[in-house]
């Protein structure tokens, strides 16, 4: 059968190059979305949240020098801190929602008191129902100074009073904020439990208490899993510790009363990890880490279904004999049965469609010869040739251009 074609083209090498760039090109970016889900975006949120922690540190210090605290104290105090304090804070909304810590925390005589009182069969932590109770009555008071009917400006504000008497939801879920930040104030109850449990066990005072609640923040919910396993429990970096140098800079700051642009000591970190002193803009969430992965799969998809096309066009070829022109796939098309041949793009692309009958159906191949045989005259104009020899054998309806889409020519 081979030596009965008058004309033969085999795909080129101009596809497979392209085939092969391609697949190449959609792997390397598949590369690139699996590697920074599983490493590139968990580390930019490490060094974002240790950007932040030394951001955290600063204010800490500052009220440590303001309190006269010993460097013995900050020391201690630097080894409790894990590193990954700062969490995503969308949960509730920011306009009109406090991050401080509810005012039954604070006083540390008045909690020492109830933490001694408090029942041990009851799932409530220490005062939250002192808490609630403050609050319904916050409510009832305000709803009291309304006239009846509400307006509408005292309808919103009742609007954005939470609903301390309704549960406390088991989780966080999107855009309910109300029911997050109730969720997240009994959460700060539960943890200024544990951490008066550890206080006490470790025989500290109410100025570490103080300390302490000087900058704490509520008892967001923490998604560790947005920075490198391997970090997820790593406390403050040990050059935070350095109480001499860190005085220094801080004794700077209060006396001038000017903050510094970096943190106390970044320029000194970074220089030890190898890292830009520019820490990220944001940090990225598990939905972004996520989407990383998402992309690396679709494009190797993609990449995958590329080199199987590639492989699928191996042993393709077009051809044409005395009676018949063979599309890709061996299809054999009589001469006959062509009804028409519509070559305007022939010239400026190298395309040409066949109109055939195939029975009582009309149907439809193209001629490509960009794809199969090329147009190299130090080769013969392949694809030239065998188009030739399909236009001699061909006896219907032609289609090509004259001067322009418009002047159509048919034979």
């Amino acid at each position: 059968m081979k030596d009965s074609y008058k004309e033969k083209c085999l795909v080129t090498k101009w596809f497979w190059w392209r085939a092969i760039t391609m697949a190449v090109l959609f792997a390397g970016l598949s590369g690139y979305f699996f590697y920074d889900w599983k490493i590139g975006y968990p580390k930019k949120n490490y060094r974002l949240v240790q950007y932040q922690t030394f951001e955290k540190a600063r204010d800490y210090f500052l009220n440590h020098v303001k309190m006269g605290r010993t460097e013995k104290q900050w020391e201690d105090f630097v080894r409790e801190q894990d590193l990954v304090h700062h969490a995503d804070k969308k949960i509730v909304s920011p306009q009109r929602k406090a991050t401080r810590w509810p005012l039954e925390l604070v006083d540390y005589s008045a909690y020492s008191v109830a933490y001694k009182a408090h029942p041990k069969d009851t799932q409530d932590p220490v005062l939250w129902s002192e808490f609630l109770t403050r609050k319904q009555k916050a409510l009832s008071d305000l709803k009291a100074t309304f006239q009846n009917p509400l307006s509408k400006e005292n309808r919103r504000v009742l609007k954005e009073v939470v609903k301390w008497d309704e549960p406390i939801p088991e989780e966080f879920k999107k855009g309910e904020y109300d029911a997050n930040y109730r969720l997240l104030i009994y959460n700060t109850f539960k943890k200024a439990q544990n951490l008066f449990s550890e206080y006490q066990a470790q025989g500290k005072s109410a100025e570490d208490w103080k300390f302490y609640l000087s900058e704490a923040d509520l008892a967001f919910d923490e998604d560790k899993t947005v920075i490198p396993s391997d970090k997820q429990n790593e406390q403050w970096s040990e050059i935070l510790s350095d109480y001499d140098q860190y005085y220094l800079l801080a004794k700077e700051e209060i006396e001038t009363g000017v903050a510094k642009k970096e943190p106390y000591l970044w320029k000194e970190f970074t220089s030890q990890m190898k890292w830009s002193e520019k820490a990220p803009d944001s940090m990225k969430t598990k939905e972004n880490i996520n989407e990383q992965l998402y992309f690396g799969i679709g494009v190797a998809t993609l990449s995958l279904l590329t080199a199987l096309f590639a492989f699928r066009m191996k042993k393709r070829f077009i051809a044409v004999d005395n009676e018949a022109f063979y599309a890709p796939g061996k299809k054999r098309i009589p001469f006959a049965s062509i009804t028409k041949i519509d070559k305007r793009k022939w010239e400026t692309k190298g395309l040409a469609t066949v109109y055939y009958k195939d029975g009582e159906q009309t149907k439809k191949t193209r001629v490509d010869g960009m794809v199969y045989g090329q147009f190299n005259k130090d080769e013969g104009e392949p694809a030239e040739r065998l188009f030739q020899e399909l236009l001699s054998n061909f006896q219907g309806e032609l289609v090509e251009l004259v001067d322009d889409e418009e002047n159509i020519v048919d034979k």
